[in-house]
């Protein structure tokens, strides 16, 4: 089956990658709609800010190790079902974690929510190069994804700001929703009810690996995010979940290099080109976490206003 054969015949191509680029905007401003107001959301829930990180930390980690069999989904469920099936999940989620002000249930809505981000993010990325039939298309393609999940926290920041400044939590999670309902639309608008390639069963899913990376990433997020305030090793329960996430990431290095065909293949690593990125994701990661800095002084120190906060820096 041909690729463009998931799409309708009378859509043209510019239509077609509009409405791609679109559908991943939702999934790129989840991850940064609950950091934008870390201490707004901390108090609502009256947790301490340390409890919201780790929650944003779980989503996180969430993301990451779907991303592993995310293609699995994407090869057995007919292509319109599958991302109309997740951004309506996504949406629910949304409000429903608007309605809960339970830590518990809370956190639990926003593992579900990583779940939703991957599963639509390398699909949508594929489906976008099939458009480019230049030389070039990986670049473009990656040049625009990676633009755009730069710009979209800054977006995100400004659109939440506005709306909390104007209406209320409740209306937040609505207008994260309404994006996400659109994209349901412009799907329905350009994709047929075919099915992307030869269907592939999901018991070929390699759930082994998926349950021994996300338990590692999981605990290993705790480490990070309470260590320094429970004095790291000096606690046990500090010193239980580092045992447990190297544990679970060793089996998860062990069986990629035992099995024939691994979730992740660990020779990468020995690509030059991906250790340069490695590098620089480092660098560049660490240049947001000092901008989130700047960003929870002038809130906690010099007690600025959003609104003025986020158009200064801007």
């Amino acid at each position: 089956m041909q690729t463009n054969t998931i799409f309708k015949t009378w859509a043209p191509n510019w239509l077609i990658k509009g409405v791609l680029i679109y559908c991943m905007l939702p999934s790129m401003m989840l991850l940064g709609l609950y950091n934008s107001n870390a201490t707004y959301t901390a108090s609502y829930l009256d947790i301490d800010p340390e409890d919201m990180q780790f929650i944003i930390s779980l989503t996180y980690g969430t993301l990451l190790a779907t991303v592993l069999i995310e293609g699995r989904f994407f090869k057995y469920f007919p292509t319109r079902n599958y991302f109309l099936f997740i951004n309506a999940a996504s949406a629910l989620v949304l409000i429903l974690s608007a309605y809960t002000s339970n830590y518990y249930q809370f956190t639990l809505l926003r593992i579900v929510e990583g779940l939703c981000m991957a599963l639509p993010g390398v699909s949508l990325r594929m489906l976008l190069l099939s458009r480019f039939p230049s030389k070039s298309a990986t670049i473009v393609v990656y040049s625009i994804f990676y633009g755009l999940l730069l710009c979209s926290s800054t977006f995100t920041i400004h659109l939440m700001v506005w709306m909390m400044d104007h209406y209320d939590w409740l209306h937040m999670a609505y207008g994260a929703a309404f994006f996400q309902v659109v994209g349901m639309g412009l799907m329905l608008l350009v994709f047929n009810t075919n099915r992307y390639g030869r269907k592939i069963p999901l018991y070929q899913v390699d759930w082994i690996s998926y349950l021994l990376v996300l338990p590692g990433v999981l605990c290993g997020s705790f480490v990070l995010v309470y260590g320094e305030k429970k004095y790291w090793f000096d606690s046990a329960q500090i010193a239980v979940y580092a045992i447990v996430a190297v544990v679970f990431m060793g089996l998860f290095v062990l069986r990629q290099l035992r099995i024939k065909r691994p979730a992740f293949n660990m020779s990468v690593f020995l690509n030059r080109q991906v250790t340069t990125g490695m590098v620089l994701f480092i660098f560049f990661y660490i240049c947001r976490a000092t901008l989130n800095m700047c960003y929870a002084t002038m809130g906690e120190v010099w007690k600025w206003e959003p609104m003025h906060m986020y158009s200064t820096l801007m």
